[in-house]
């Protein structure tokens, strides 16, 4: 059998005889409907790269973001998918935070 898994549809067929059958596969993380919140860690002073670079992530003004910064230190919340593509971003620019509740998807 040869298989391919696009998310979530697995997908297996014989190589014999040509026979297809086609599931759904779905992980852990798909399941979770937590919502996650990240917490600025480290960010108290943050350069203008920085305040650039989350605030075009996130998908908000520069300067509301860094107001909001000041006030609160969540600076993103989203379901267990979400937050595991947003927090590559934040690694990939060095860039240290928390995750509430627990995180187990890393």
């Amino acid at each position: 059998m040869n298989y391919r898994y696009n998310k979530p549809v697995l997908n297996l067929w014989c190589t014999n005889c040509g026979c297809k059958i086609a599931t759904t596969k779905w992980e852990e993380i798909d399941l979770d409907n937590t919502e996650y919140s990240i917490i600025d860690k480290a960010i108290k002073t943050p350069s203008i790269d920085q305040l650039k670079f989350i605030s075009k992530m996130l998908g908000i003004n520069f300067i509301t973001f860094k107001q909001k910064l000041q006030k609160d230190t969540t600076i993103y919340k989203g379901n267990a998918v979400d937050i595991k593509r947003t927090i590559t971003l934040l690694e990939d620019r060095g860039l240290e935070y928390e995750i509430t509740p627990e995180y187990k998807y890393r």
